[in-house]
């Protein structure tokens, strides 16, 4: 009694566990999901950006007045910066997400590991259980041959009445 308590109690640890470890998982690869949208923004921004750099270098190129070409250049500098920024962010995003999957994959090498051990576990119950069956037929065989032995005596013995 007390023993089916306590591995009932051991079962719904692991299960709690295994079911902390898929709750972890299930939030990391949501996050992951929200930076991966977070950085198709970025790579939209920064397409925009180039785009806008594109236009003002052909500005420049056209433009004879020197105050407009000087404010043109203003505004390339000016988006080089936010490009460099945007990159620092897009790469800070990725470190996140690496890490986060790092995370997820040591959660899912801790859950094979439990899972392991209990397959571990199972096996050497089905051994001793094998074990056990073995140690019974044999001494099945031996009750039959003691009975048979027995009934062979009596069979040879003869009882006057």
């Amino acid at each position: 009694m007390f023993d089916e308590r306590e591995e009932q109690e051991k079962l719904t640890q692991k299960e709690s566990i295994a079911k902390e470890i898929d709750n972890k998982i299930e939030r990391i690869d949501e996050e992951i999901e929200v930076i991966t949208v977070r950085q198709t923004e970025i790579i939209n921004h920064i397409q925009k950006l180039e785009n806008a750099i594109q236009h003002f270098s052909n500005l420049i190129e056209i433009e004879k007045d020197r105050d407009k070409r000087s404010r043109y250049y203003n505004i390339i500098s000016h988006n080089i910066e936010l490009l460099a920024k945007l990159y620092s962010v897009y790469r800070e995003f990725e470190d996140v997400k690496n890490k986060y999957f790092k995370e997820s994959n040591d959660l899912l090498i801790s859950k094979i590991r439990i899972i392991n051990i209990e397959l571990e576990k199972i096996q050497k119950d089905i051994e001793d259980t094998n074990l056990l069956l073995s140690q019974m037929v044999d001494n099945f065989n031996n009750n039959q041959q003691n009975i048979k032995e027995s009934d062979d005596l009596l069979k040879d013995q003869k009882y006057e009445i």
